[in-house]
């Protein structure tokens, strides 16, 4: 039986695999069923702050915003390696994303606690903090590019 701590980063690995297949299979994956998805900080502006999102709520969030910004990649930041707490069963992740949008590239960066399942094989939750500078720079070049039907 693996040590737990090989058990933690394998799914915190599988996390970010599944995310990188932009699929609203992928994004929940490694998740408990009922998992909850936190974005913070509050500034971050609608409709990333929201109350948190049960698997179903984010895949209705992120898979439209795949179409927005495509081929959404995430992986740990350079030079950065998981942070493991074997105790609390917590990996933190510090992640970049880089995307393809309709008025040029997508780039971000986040921290990511996933909290796991005592025996470390699901995610039972995840609080995300999102760079909320950036988010709202791309929140206003999409909504200025959308145009009304």
């Amino acid at each position: 039986m693996p040590a737990i701590r090989d058990t933690l980063v394998q799914t915190a690995n599988s996390y970010i695999a599944g995310f990188n297949t932009n699929t609203a299979e992928g994004v929940i994956a490694s998740r408990t069923a009922n998992c909850k998805q936190i974005i913070r900080p509050s500034s971050v502006p609608p409709p990333w702050n929201s109350p948190p999102r049960s698997n179903k709520d984010y895949q209705d969030f992120v898979v439209p915003g795949f179409k927005m910004v495509r081929n959404i990649q995430i992986g740990l930041a350079k030079g950065e390696d998981l942070l493991v707490d074997e105790v609390s069963r917590k990996v933190l992740l510090h992640l970049t994303s880089t995307g393809e949008t309709d008025f040029g590239p997508y780039a971000n960066e986040y921290m990511i606690v996933l909290k796991m399942t005592d025996d470390g094989t699901q995610i039972k939750e995840v609080v995300e903090f999102i760079d909320s500078a950036t988010t709202r720079d791309i929140a206003a070049s999409i909504s200025q590019r959308i145009k009304p039907e």
